[in-house]
C-alpha cells in the first residue's frame, strides 16, 4: 500500500480524526469486558478515507 506524501489539510484532518476514534474504541474495548465496538464500521470509514486519498486499502 502506498500513501500519498502530501495531503490537503482537510484530508489530513479527516484521516487523523478517524485514527483517533479507532484508537479510542480499541482502548475502550481493552478496558471493558462488555464493550463491543463496531470494528467493521470503523474499518470501513478508514478504508473510505484512504480511497479518497487515492490509496487502495486492500
Amino acid at each position: 500500500m502506498t500513501i500519498p506524501t502530501t495531503l490537503s489539510p482537510e484530508q489530513a484532518e479527516e484521516l487523523t480524526e478517524l485514527l483517533i476514534n479507532a484508537s479510542k474504541q480499541l482502548r475502550d474495548a481493552a478496558g471493558s469486558r462488555i464493550y463491543s465496538p463496531n470494528y467493521a464500521s470503523t474499518s470501513a470509514r478508514i478504508a473510505d478515507a484512504l480511497r479518497s486519498l487515492g490509496v487502495d486499502p486492500s
